[in-house]
């Protein structure tokens, strides 16, 4: 249990969490009311399948960790059961994607998931920030009368390019924004870059909420 902490930590209420993405259902829609759209089913399809990769990654990154604890008796059958169908769900998936891929554009079906893993690549490295960074960040709150702006910088941001994973926090003013932000490496070397995983922000007179990812102003 202790080499496997974080998938644990995943696994809420003894379920193992999964869901297909709702680019399937905006496909479908869009598949259905504009049947021969040769320039919108394509691009629909395509982040379709973007939104499937981190699926099939989470999955294979699960498999072999859950398959050695249920090996060893500490994986409830039920939750191994739940990894099952959600590895067949996916396999569904990602056939079901090959198959429209191929329907839309002879010989696509083979390579449509090449292409969208590529376009994620792009799309990961325009959030990735240098080891040695500049980062400002801003949160609005609130609508109408009652909305509030916060914000913070950080001028001389220095990341550990030992370390895969790591914490830092932006903003120290309790008056201010205050930002724990997690950052995962993403190149090796002197000159690593690492990608924003996570963001846990505060606000003054406030609770502590859950951002997701946002980019990042870097210098």
């Amino acid at each position: 249990m202790l080499e496997n902490v974080e998938l644990f930590d995943k696994l809420d209420d003894k379920n193992y969490d999964f869901e297909l993405p709702e680019e399937i259902e905006t496909y479908e829609e869009l598949q259905e009311s504009q049947p021969g759209d040769k320039r919108a089913l394509p691009m629909a399809l395509l982040k379709r399948a973007m939104a499937d990769i981190p699926r099939i990654e989470q999955l294979e990154k699960d498999h072999p960790r859950m398959a050695r604890l249920f090996q060893k008796g500490l994986l409830p059958f039920g939750i191994w059961e739940q990894l099952m169908d959600a590895e067949a769900m996916m396999d569904t998936e990602v056939h079901s994607v090959q198959a429209e891929a191929e329907k839309l554009q002879k010989g696509w079906g083979q390579g449509v998931f090449s292409q969208a893993y590529q376009m994620l690549r792009k799309e990961s490295a325009a959030e990735e920030v240098n080891f040695k960074s500049e980062l400002m960040a801003s949160l609005v709150v609130g609508s109408g009368d009652d909305q509030r702006t916060f914000c913070c910088k950080v001028e001389d941001l220095i990341l550990d390019t030992e370390q895969e994973k790591q914490w830092k926090q932006l903003g120290q003013e309790a008056s201010g924004l205050r930002l724990q932000v997690k950052f995962v490496k993403r190149t090796h070397g002197v000159k690593a870059n690492f990608a924003i995983a996570d963001i846990r922000a505060t606000i003054p007179s406030g609770p502590s909420v859950i951002a997701a990812p946002t980019r990042a102003a870097t210098a």
